[in-house]
């Protein structure tokens, strides 16, 4: 990954990368190696926060979806009816999904953060 530091999007990107347990490195892009990797992929620094992948897909200030999605991580839910869909985690979404296993719902769709249920970019 490269990018500016400190930067919102940044490190939105950074933890999103952590929390799904991708291992990944960043280069700031005002560096001599990010400006090189930026040079080298036709880019520059006010492309935004650029994720490169070892496929060799490059996303220039991508959307969390459009990051997942090059992980290869399914975004979009099953072709099926849900008998409780639960976003966010907590006490709350804990208690909502013993509750509604307890009440007989057999498929069940989890979210931790809601902003990785979401396709848009979070800004």
């Amino acid at each position: 990954m490269i990018g500016t530091e400190p930067s919102p999007r940044v490190h939105e990107i950074r933890d999103l990368l952590t929390r799904n347990n991708v291992p990944f490195g960043f280069q700031r892009a005002d560096s001599a190696e990010g400006s090189a990797a930026l040079q080298r992929l036709g880019l520059d620094q006010s492309s935004g926060p650029v994720v490169t992948f070892y496929t060799g897909v490059v996303l220039a200030d991508p959307a969390n979806a459009e990051v997942a999605e090059a992980l290869g991580v399914d975004i979009r839910p099953a072709g099926t009816t849900y008998d409780v869909v639960i976003v966010g985690a907590g006490p709350a979404g804990l208690a909502a999904a013993v509750y509604g296993l307890r009440r007989g719902c057999a498929r069940c769709r989890w979210s931790e953060r809601p902003s990785a249920a979401k396709p848009g970019r979070a800004r």
